[in-house]
């Protein structure tokens, strides 16, 4: 077995950035106060393309169906993590809401679908 597919050496084409709240909540007069979002340093990780198409269509335009899987080292963020930033070869892919996040704890690996 290879060793660099155990907490080694992981082959990266990209990086992710995750979204970071702070502040946020009720005032003392009891108004709603607005988070500020940040967001984390780049992360290098494996982005493989679930799907993406431009053929979805509306009435004034066009959208693109997008869905990725990351894979990223373990312990590179938190498992609680629910909006991310990608890209790949240094093109943006965009900001997508995490689906699911599964952790892989025997070969050091967190897996993201986006």
């Amino acid at each position: 077995m290879k060793t660099d597919l155990i907490h080694g050496k992981m082959n990266t084409n990209g990086y992710l950035k995750y979204s970071i709240l702070t502040g946020g909540g009720i005032n003392k007069k009891g108004e709603p106060v607005k988070s500020e979002e940040s967001w984390s340093d780049p992360i290098p990780c494996q982005i493989v393309t679930n799907t993406h198409n431009h053929n979805g269509k509306y009435e004034d335009g066009k959208f693109t169906v997008a869905s990725y899987t990351v894979l990223l080292k373990k312990g590179a963020c938190e498992l609680t993590i629910t909006k991310v930033s990608l890209s790949r070869h240094g093109v943006e892919l965009g900001v997508f809401q995490v689906q699911n996040i599964e952790e892989f704890p025997k070969v050091g690996r967190i897996k993201i679908i986006v």
